[in-house]
């Protein structure tokens, strides 16, 4: 938390420097965070503790983007728009183990774009469905494909529609 702490002061610089016309703008800071607390490989909790992201979405800044990719377009899209930004404090989550391939390029600049993408493929009957699933994460995802996929097997009547949300600070503004 001593880094969150240090993270809220520089949000309140950047707040700040934006109301000072003759300041140009900075790049933006950029965590990358590869390890999530639901997968446990090795050493467990401790290793990644949930609570920088949930301290940075407290602040309610529009300076804060916290990106899940889902797989590695996804990443590589979240990774270039982080890159190029400014101003701005990016923290990207995601594992460090291969995951599945999901989404195309297009698909996944799309999703960057909105915050979160509908994925048809893993649902049955998304136009009125029974049940929506919403993931977040590339290994909550793929626990929610699981599920999905096993849904399909005993229960076919059930209409499922899946929701991916790529970045959950775009529910903040």
């Amino acid at each position: 938390m001593i880094i969150a702490s240090m993270v809220d002061q520089y949000n309140k610089f950047l707040i700040q420097s934006e109301a000072i016309g003759w300041r140009k703008p900075v790049a933006s800071m950029n965590f990358i965070l590869t390890s999530t607390s639901w997968r446990q490989d090795h050493n467990g909790f401790s290793h990644q503790n949930p609570g920088f992201v949930s301290s940075q979405l407290n602040n309610q800044s529009s300076q804060v983007r916290v990106y899940y990719p889902l797989d590695a377009n996804s990443m590589l899209v979240v990774m270039e728009n982080a890159l190029k930004t400014t101003n701005r404090i990016n923290i990207i989550v995601a594992g460090k183990t291969d995951m599945p391939q999901c989404m195309t390029i297009e698909e996944a600049k799309k999703s960057l774009h909105t915050g979160l993408t509908e994925l048809p493929w893993a649902g049955n009957k998304p136009e009125k469905p029974d049940i929506v699933f919403v993931g977040t994460g590339d290994y909550v995802s793929q626990e929610m494909f699981a599920v999905l996929q096993i849904l399909r097997e005993i229960a076919p009547q059930v209409r499922t529609r899946c929701v991916y949300v790529s970045e959950i600070s775009c529910f903040c503004f």
